[in-house]
């Protein structure tokens, strides 16, 4: 049997990457897991799918003994799409925020990461796609959101380094790294204040992102921007000077 599994499937990106598995890919899966802490969240995502081949995966990916119970693959199935969508953040200065927080970022951006990876992985076989959430947050230090971009930096560079060990098994990892985007994990890390002016114009939906990273995915490729505006985040990131994006970037994540 060939496995679907969403970590971080109860809402957001991951919630319309499930949605879209189901919609234009379901000749790749024969059962879609949805993986999250918050059941009921499961619930509405497996209902926006409209399918019964679906498996709700209660589980803390943070947690080491909830995830390994939660990647109990039979050795005769394979899994076709890994996607690990889980991830959290906060705005400003580091020295003004709770370090628990700070630490519960590090924790689940990067090393539940790692974990959900790492535990699904003897079931990937070749063509399988895995699909990491990183964020254009990884391109350049951000004063002002420093432990998000840190651990997202973490994200791109792990998955495009592990697309490289895995591509000889015929394993394609994708690192996806969207803008701004309009979901709740926006308005929680901004702690309701609205975007700066400049920024709104750059928010993409997660359906858009959902649809990018799984055509970017088949097509087996390493990275993918989703947007044009990103796009040019990353050309800048590559050509202007480190003080300067940075300094650009500090205005914006304080307003």
């Amino acid at each position: 049997m060939r496995i679907a599994v969403v970590a971080g499937a109860s809402s957001g990106i991951g919630r319309s990457i499930a949605v879209e598995l189901c919609k234009n890919y379901a000749d790749t899966f024969d059962e879609l897991w949805l993986m999250a802490r918050r059941l009921p969240g499961l619930r509405e995502t497996a209902e926006l799918c409209g399918t019964d081949r679906i498996k709700l995966v209660e589980a803390d990916i943070r947690d080491r003994e909830s995830l390994e119970k939660a990647a109990c693959v039979a050795d005769s199935d394979c899994v076709s799409w890994l996607v690990v969508s889980a991830g959290t953040g906060f705005y400003g200065d580091f020295k003004d925020s709770d370090g628990k927080l700070a630490e519960d970022v590090i924790d689940l951006n990067c090393r539940a990461n790692a974990s959900v990876i790492s535990a699904f992985l003897p079931h990937c076989r070749k063509g399988t796609k895995i699909i990491n959430i990183a964020s254009a947050a990884a391109f350049s230090p951000q004063p002002g959101f420093a432990v998000y971009a840190a651990s997202k930096a973490f994200v791109y560079s792990f998955s495009r380094a592990l697309s490289k060990e895995l591509k000889k098994d015929g394993i394609s990892v994708t690192a996806v790294c969207p803008g701004p985007c309009d979901t709740d994990f926006l308005n929680r890390a901004r702690d309701g204040r609205a975007l700066p002016a400049y920024k709104q114009k750059s928010v993409t939906t997660p359906e858009i992102v959902a649809r990018k990273a799984l055509k970017t995915a088949r097509k087996g490729k390493s990275v993918c921007i989703p947007t044009f505006s990103m796009k040019l985040a990353y050309a800048a990131g590559k050509i202007l000077p480190a003080n300067l994006v940075m300094n650009f970037l500090y205005k914006g994540n304080k307003k």
